[in-house]
C-alpha cells in the first residue's frame, strides 16, 4: 500500500513538473524584441521564466 502511494504522489509530482514546463513553452513573444519595454527591458528567455512565475508561482531553473 505505501509503494502505491509513493508511486501516485511521485507521478503527481512529475505532472505538476510538466505542466510548468509546457505552459512556458506556449507562451507567444514572437512579435516582441528583446530587451524591449514589451517584455519589461529582459531578455527573451527571462521574460519567459518571469511570465512562468506569474502562471505558476514557481521559478524554473535556469539553464543555459
Amino acid at each position: 500500500m505505501k509503494q502505491l502511494a509513493v508511486i501516485v504522489l511521485s507521478v503527481m509530482m512529475l505532472s505538476v513538473a510538466f505542466v510548468g514546463i509546457v505552459s512556458a513553452q506556449d507562451m507567444r513573444t514572437a512579435n516582441l524584441t528583446a530587451f524591449s519595454p514589451g517584455m519589461n527591458f529582459m531578455s527573451e528567455a527571462g521574460y519567459l521564466r518571469y511570465l512562468n512565475y506569474q502562471q505558476t508561482g514557481q521559478w524554473p531553473p535556469f539553464t543555459r
